[in-house]
């Protein structure tokens, strides 16, 4: 290979790499590096020919070693030429990195914010799903209202409905009180009157049957139970009274008052106002009892009801204490009672076998507190009962005057003794005392309704 061959080839082959490698743009280091080292090595090889020649021509010319020198400086101007492509082609991939990274910091900020919006996006769904929960929650919640509001508006016609109901009761309860009161007022100008009240019993129909079936199965078995029997649910236990342990009216003035120089006395003053003929017949149905009605043992005793039935105080508590709940069981069915009325039950756990139970008046009304005695001893006529104890009616918290009420009650039972074709049967009608007041005030007026012969009383014989 010639000279110039060998100093030719390593410029062209500089040149194109440069060429290449500004076409490239500084991407194909590999080439670079290559044909970095294809240059060195044709260096070499040009340094090599320069060693053989040398030693072939021992004694080379001027002009070989101008040529030579010539050479190396180009040599040397390529390497540094070679340097300057070198450090443009590092400055260029160095560019390049740089902008790689920026792209790929560019594509992550890119992803980052593709990320962001598809989290914010996922949220405003997760937000709207929310909204849409509370939106569907508000609409539960404004159907919930609207049926509590219909509800409420039901139930407040309802509540107006039986209000109305009620307006429309209390108008008639009134107009019926308005009534009553109208008529007393014309009675209490006759001297006689009335107040009334009504009670319903509790249940529907089916219901007051069934009750009806089971009251009137222990009634019977009460009523159909031996004395010996019954006697062991006696609340006074043995200390009982029957009828023959109660003195009657002729015996009672025999031991008490027919040496009563106090009613001897009073005898004087007041018997002008003997009001009835002397009737030992009579006489001798009538008693006075100074003790506890519940302890009687005969065929009836009245109770000073009220308009339910269903117990109070006084005389009445005492004969619902001493009967056991049977019997306002039994009153339960009677749906109350009106004054002046009458209606009889079992005794139940009472000595007595029945109770009659008559509402009195409220105050001062002799007509009303007479039909109380008179529908009792109807009663007592009506079941072929014998005997019967009658306490003051009306006059505890009712408020009738004590002697008032002892007039009206000895004129009407004495009428309807003298009236009534069942007397004959009557066995004893017993006037029940308790007061010290009421014992005095039966004790004169006796004598004067049930009058005896006091010149043979103190030594008749019953």
């Amino acid at each position: 290979m010639s000279r110039f061959a060998l100093w030719t080839l390593p410029r062209i082959l500089s040149k194109w790499t440069i060429l290449s490698a500004s076409k490239l743009g500084g991407n194909c280091k590999i080439f670079e590096r290559e044909t970095a080292t294809f240059y060195a090595s044709s260096l070499r090889v040009t340094s090599l020919r320069k060693m053989a020649s040398a030693a072939d021509n021992s004694t080379p010319d001027k002009t070989s070693k101008t040529a030579d020198a010539e050479e190396e400086d180009k040599v040397t101007e390529n390497s540094k030429d070679q340097r300057d492509v070198d450090k443009t082609s590092e400055t260029a991939d160095a560019e390049e990195e740089d902008k790689v990274t920026e792209n790929s910091k560019d594509q992550r900020n890119a992803d980052k914010t593709s990320e962001t919006a598809d989290a914010e996006v996922e949220n405003g769904a997760a937000v709207k799903s929310k909204d849409q929960k509370n939106a569907d929650k508000t609409s539960k919640t404004a159907d919930a209202e609207v049926e509590d509001g219909a509800a409420g508006k039901s139930k407040d016609q309802r509540d107006a409905d039986e209000a109305s109901k009620t307006a429309d009761a209390e108008v008639e309860d009134g107009a019926t009180e308005k009534s009553k009161d109208q008529k007393d007022a014309t009675d209490k100008s006759k001297d006689d009157g009335s107040s009334t009240s009504k009670y319903v019993t509790r249940g529907n129909k089916v219901l007051r049957q069934t009750r009806e079936e089971e009251v009137n199965k222990i009634k019977e078995k009460f009523l159909k139970m031996k004395r010996p029997e019954k006697r062991k649910l006696y609340k006074c236990k043995e200390n009982f009274t029957t009828l023959d342990d109660v003195e009657t009216w002729p015996k009672h003035f025999r031991d008490k008052l027919a040496e009563d120089s106090k009613m001897e006395k009073w005898w004087k003053i007041n018997k002008k106002k003997v009001a009835a003929e002397i009737n030992n017949e009579l006489n001798s149905k009538m008693s006075l009892f100074c003790g506890d009605i519940t302890t009687l043992e005969i065929d009836a005793i009245a109770n000073a009801a009220n308009e339910s039935l269903l117990g109070g105080g006084g005389v009445d508590g005492a004969i619902h204490a001493a009967s056991g709940s049977n019997l306002r069981n039994e009153c339960e069915l009677l749906r109350g009672c009106e004054p002046g009325d009458a209606k009889i039950t079992c005794g139940y756990k009472l000595p007595a076998k029945y109770v009659i139970h008559t509402v009195g008046p409220r105050g001062e009304y002799p007509k009303v507190l007479k039909s109380c005695y008179e529908t009792s001893l109807n009663l007592l006529k009506e079941n072929n009962l014998t005997s019967i104890a009658f306490p003051c009616i009306s006059t505890g918290i009712f408020g009738y005057p004590n002697a008032n009420a002892a007039k009206v009650a000895l004129y009407t039972i004495r009428q309807w003794l003298e009236e009534e074709d069942y007397a004959k049967n009557v066995e004893r009608i017993i006037m029940c005392l308790f007061l010290k007041k009421d014992i005095d005030i039966y004790d004169e007026q006796m004598q004067l309704f049930f009058p005896l012969d006091r010149d043979s009383a103190g030594t008749e014989k019953d």
